[in-house]
C-alpha cells in the first residue's frame, strides 16, 4: 500500500500564476512531460500530515516579493 505524500509549496500570486502558467503548460505538451502548477517545493516529501503543519505554523511566512530574473526549465521530470 502506498502511503499519501505531502508537500509544502511556495505559490506565486494569482497575477503571477495566470503569467506563468501558459508557459509551464506549453513546455509540458511540447515536451510531452507533466503540467503543474507553478510553485516553489519547500519542503518534501511528508509522509505525516500533521508534521507537515508544525512545519508550517514554525515558518510563519508573511507575503513578500520575489524579482523574477529569468524562465528555464530542464530535463528532469
Amino acid at each position: 500500500m502506498n502511503q499519501t505524500k505531502y508537500f509544502i509549496w511556495l505559490l506565486p500570486t494569482e497575477l503571477d500564476q495566470s503569467y506563468l502558467s501558459p508557459t509551464i503548460q506549453s513546455l509540458g505538451e511540447k515536451y510531452e512531460a507533466p503540467a503543474f502548477d507553478p510553485h516553489c517545493t519547500l519542503f518534501s516529501p511528508f509522509t505525516d500530515l500533521e508534521s507537515a503543519r508544525i512545519i508550517i505554523a514554525q515558518l510563519n511566512f508573511k507575503p513578500f516579493k520575489v524579482a523574477l530574473s529569468g524562465l528555464s526549465q530542464s530535463d528532469n521530470i
